[in-house]
Order: structure tokens, then C-alpha cells, then sequence
């Protein structure tokens, strides 16, 4: 039979044990995600637009994932765009992979955002892409 102080003790490694799993599982979920696939797309292809509230601490990520082009895929690069409304879209930067992981990290500011494919195969003409998978993160 448990004494009332063994039952406090457990209670609270219980309790502690419960609020480390919340703690490490909270960063890692993004403000929001989308989905899909593209067939066929040629330098300038620009994705959906999304917004980002900057509610979060989670890194912008694009995953890629089936990239397939007709004379032989090594690389895509990204182009991440802050849109401006009436401005010109600020360039956050590029992001370069063999189909998979393109991290901007963390938005400094809520606004829309999207990208655009800036290079094939680190070519800029004459190359079209498929991407069976597209995972965006923000």
C-alpha cells in the first residue's frame, strides 16, 4: 500500500514526464502546410501563394520529393518570394537540392509568400521538371 507522500511523488513524475512531451512536441509544429505535385513546370513556375502569420517558431521548408526531367534530373533551385502587394515581391533568398529540403528558416514578419523555380539542373532555359510530391511548411 502507497503512502500518501509516494503518491505525490509519482503524481508529479507523472506530471513532469506529461509536460516534457508537450514541450519538445510544441516546436515542431508548423502554423500550416499545403500540398501537391507538378508536371511538366519550366523555369519561372511559381507556386501557390500562403500566409504566414509568424505565428511560430517553425522554419519555412519546401520538401520535394519525385523529381523526374526528360534528360536526366541532378538539381532544382527555389527562389522564395515575401510578396508586396502592389511592391515588387521581396527575394528571401535560393535554395538549391537534389529533390528534397529547401529551408529558408524562420519568417521575420506575417505576409504572403511563395516560390518560384529559378533553375533546372543549374541551368536557367531549355529544361521542364515533375515533382510527384510537394510539402510546404511554414
Amino acid at each position: 500500500m502507497r503512502t500518501r507522500q509516494s503518491r505525490r511523488r509519482f503524481a508529479a513524475l507523472i506530471a513532469s514526464v506529461v509536460a516534457s512531451l508537450f514541450m519538445l512536441a510544441a516546436p515542431a509544429v508548423a502554423e500550416g502546410s499545403w500540398y501537391s505535385s507538378v508536371y511538366g513546370a519550366v523555369i519561372g513556375f511559381s507556386s501557390r501563394s500562403w500566409q504566414d502569420n509568424h505565428l511560430d517558431s517553425a522554419s519555412t521548408v519546401t520538401y520535394l520529393s519525385g523529381c523526374s526531367v526528360p534528360a536526366g534530373f541532378s538539381s532544382v533551385s527555389l527562389d522564395l518570394y515575401d510578396e508586396f502587394g502592389w511592391f515588387p515581391d521581396y527575394n528571401v533568398g535560393t535554395r538549391t537540392s537534389a529533390c528534397g529540403a529547401h529551408n529558408w528558416g524562420v519568417m521575420t514578419r506575417p505576409d504572403s509568400y511563395h516560390w518560384t523555380i529559378s533553375a533546372i539542373n543549374g541551368g536557367s532555359w531549355g529544361n521542364s521538371i515533375s515533382i510527384a510530391g510537394i510539402s510546404q511548411y511554414y
